[in-house]
């Protein structure tokens, strides 16, 4: 469940649904955590043209 909701607010850039997973959810489980820190860093990677969210989702398949 958790992850479903992770990716989901990567696939919508959502920072703050990644800060309320963290907060609500990953107090006290370092599983949790290190899943909402590597989707952080996947947005972070992400600029805001749509176009390059799929450049590098294509990137990451080669």
């Amino acid at each position: 469940m958790f992850e479903e909701a992770i990716n989901s607010a990567v696939k919508l850039k959502a920072s703050d649904a990644l800060m309320f997973i963290e907060l609500k959810c990953g107090a006290g489980n370092a599983n949790i955590m290190q899943k909402v820190d590597a989707a952080r860093t996947k947005l972070q990677q992400y600029d805001d043209n749509p176009f390059n969210v799929v450049r590098n989702i294509f990137k990451h398949n080669e």
